[in-house]
């Protein structure tokens, strides 16, 4: 369950002022015990937290290592379109609509971003891949406009022929704008599209989108 922000916050149209700052160049001060102030995603996690995007397991834990599901997903893209009204339901026969994630897979679906299975279920507790997560990324961005058509040359990554079809654009897309830089392995980066996405990893890839779509 994603758990409520906790800390001295408001939020206002999806911006945070966080109360008695005084320092505007100091980090942003988070209450997870297990995110380390020198680890390379402590950046991304407190900028993700302060824009009430992304929050802990618990109030005193992130839990930066935890692989992402995609109810997860689907609840940060909520939370980025502003958590407008839902007025239908997910229509998947796995997701009840009163879970935490009921109204975001919803919107979600109504907004073409997840489609779901063949089998009518959205699988929301399932282990996200990285193409997967790229995917819906670039159909939210579409959802507010942006082009997505134009993206990077993959051919340079070395598993660049494990990325689907039906991901490629999208893949493309993120690699194109930074979002996705790829992994290294034996020196080289791979795109690692089966791969799945850690919740450090998720704040930074969400962090990097923020910044590109509100400069």
């Amino acid at each position: 369950e994603v758990i409520p922000a906790t800390g001295n916050h408001s939020f206002a149209n999806g911006a945070c002022t966080v109360c008695g700052k005084e320092d505007p160049n100091k980090p942003v001060e988070i209450p997870f015990k297990d995110v380390a102030e020198n680890a390379w995603y402590y950046e991304a996690i407190a900028y993700t937290f302060e824009n009430n995007l992304l929050n802990g397991v618990g109030s005193t834990k992130f839990g930066p290592e935890t692989t992402v599901n995609r109810a997860m997903v689907a609840t940060v893209l909520y939370r980025l379109a502003g958590e407008p009204t839902v007025n239908g339901t997910a229509n998947f026969k796995d997701v009840d609509d009163n879970t935490w994630y009921g109204k975001a897979v919803a919107w979600a679906a109504e907004k073409g971003i997840v489609t779901g299975y063949s089998d009518k279920t959205f699988k929301p507790t399932k282990t996200i891949s990285r193409q997967e997560m790229a995917t819906m990324l670039a159909r939210f961005a579409k959802l507010v406009g942006i082009d997505t058509a134009e993206g990077a040359d993959l051919s340079s990554y070395p598993d660049a022929g494990s990325v689907h079809a039906w991901a490629k654009e999208s893949v493309a897309w993120c690699v194109d704008n930074g979002i996705i830089t790829g992994v290294k392995v034996s020196g080289k980066l791979n795109l690692k599209p089966l791969g799945d996405t850690t919740r450090a990893q998720l704040a930074t890839i969400v962090m990097r989108y923020h910044k590109l779509v509100n400069g």
